[in-house]
């Protein structure tokens, strides 16, 4: 997937939404490195201190188009000069929270993709998410792959614009 990104579609950018708490991705990032480079992503987190963390990570790796915001996941300006994306990546933080929660993201992951972007995401839940499945293909997103804790999905729909000053999602809902 990543070496897709790098080679075969040219400049590509990666959203990570509530995925550097997992150190999944940090380790996928640093096995990855090469086919990395010259690419642009950021990694969206709510919490200064895990924010703070994962950019002393991203530093380390030495991948310097990628960066951390700190900011409100649900909220459209958070966004700004960062969207569309060629690939989203949704960690537990986002996934695993409130129904409520996973069906605004559904919604709003047509405004974050670029036409035939890719959403991976990842639960640590062991049992399957509600809904989730059905929430995705209501947003027009087709699975290429997956199983009841992960999924990998194309966006097939048009993307849809993204307004300023927009609440997407709730994040201050507890799980």
């Amino acid at each position: 997937m990543l070496a897709w990104l790098g080679s075969a579609h040219g400049p590509a950018t990666i959203l990570g939404i509530g995925a550097t708490r997992d150190a999944l991705v940090t380790s996928v990032l640093s096995r990855q490195k090469d086919a990395l480079q010259g690419l642009a992503a950021a990694f969206v987190e709510d919490d200064p201190l895990v924010a703070a963390r994962a950019s002393a990570a991203l530093r380390r790796l030495g991948l310097p188009g990628f960066s951390v915001v700190c900011g409100d996941a649900g909220q459209s300006d958070t966004y700004a000069g960062r969207v569309p994306a060629d690939l989203i990546l949704l960690g537990p933080d986002v996934v695993d929270g409130s129904q409520l929660r996973r069906r605004g993201l559904g919604e709003a992951l047509s405004m974050l993709l670029t036409a035939r972007g890719q959403l991976a995401w990842w639960s640590a839940r062991d049992t399957p998410i509600a809904g989730w499945p059905q929430t995705l293909a209501r947003a027009g997103l087709v699975a290429l792959a997956g199983g009841r804790d992960w999924g990998f999905h194309r966006l097939v729909d048009r993307p849809r614009q993204l307004c300023d000053g927009v609440r997407l999602f709730p994040t201050s809902l507890p799980g």
